[in-house]
């Protein structure tokens, strides 16, 4: 009996260490943002690498929109805020955020930022979830690039004097969907001047469709004098503002990026 125990003992320890002398490969996944992985090989040797964490290198902005304190930084970004005084912290519209924050009428330039590292006018998307309500009667910008540097805006998401149409104009082509007062949507909206995706403009609600347009062929927008107006004025000269809310704002340098599959993510390192 003892020889057969010894002699099982025996080739249960060839067998461990040749087990643990050849190349092995265990991963451990996290729940979180990725995964690390642990490598060893038949010299003893072991690695650990990080090859799961997500990086947004492509995000150049985003901002929380909850807090209406002027001279501060956004939440991703370069520059600072000067905010009008009609902005004011309002009830979340993404499930993910604390607050959103609301402008009223006649609230010149409620959010503006001059950091031209803030947005990329050749290509780019942006998105954020967006609300406005019945006083909104008068021609207003929810996001602009500096319209007053050229004759007429050409790079705004805005709407007209009435009606429900909200529209993003880049360069010499308009794009636009039809907004419910009252009803919070997620909006995103993308450029490209090369036209390489095949489009110039184009824009959806909460993950639909686009409305795409491809017949551009003006300039790329100024960047004189660099000023990103978010809930601003038509033409970031005029005293009308955004009567309505927004929250969660990215902008992307990839005018493919998906900007509604990552929405609520709330962060967004390089």
């Amino acid at each position: 009996m003892k020889k057969v125990f010894l002699f099982l003992f025996t080739i249960l320890a060839i067998f461990s260490f040749g087990w643990l002398y050849s190349d092995s490969n265990v991963q451990i996944t996290s729940g979180g943002l990725g995964s690390i992985t642990i490598s060893g090989g038949g010299n003893g040797t072991a690695s650990i690498v990080n090859s799961g964490l997500s990086h947004y290198p492509d995000i150049t902005f985003y901002d929380k929109m909850d807090s209406s304190t002027t001279g501060r930084a956004p939440t991703k970004g370069a520059g600072t805020f000067t905010v009008s005084s009609n902005i004011v912290p309002a009830a979340a519209l993404s499930s993910s955020s604390t607050a959103s924050l609301y402008g009223n009428v006649l609230g010149f330039k409620h959010m503006v930022t001059t950091a031209a590292a803030n947005i990329n006018l050749s290509a780019g998307r942006a998105g954020f979830y967006f609300e406005w309500d019945t006083a909104t009667n008068l021609t207003t910008t929810a996001l602009g690039w500096n319209p007053s540097a050229d004759p007429s805006p050409r790079f705004r998401f805005g709407k007209g004097t009435s009606g429900n149409t909200w529209s993003f104009k880049y360069e010499d082509v308009t794009v636009s969907q039809s907004l419910t007062a009252g009803t919070t949507y997620y909006v995103e909206f993308a450029w490209d001047h090369s036209k390489a995706n095949g489009f110039c403009a184009e824009i959806r609600v909460d993950g639909g469709t686009f409305a795409t347009s491809n017949t551009c062929s003006a300039s790329v927008p100024s960047f004189t004098p660099n000023a990103l107006s978010l809930m601003g004025d038509a033409d970031l000269v005029s005293a009308t503002s955004l009567n309505g809310k927004m929250d969660e704002v990215i902008i992307s340098s990839d005018s493919t990026r998906d900007l509604y599959a990552i929405r609520n993510l709330g962060s967004y390192p390089d």
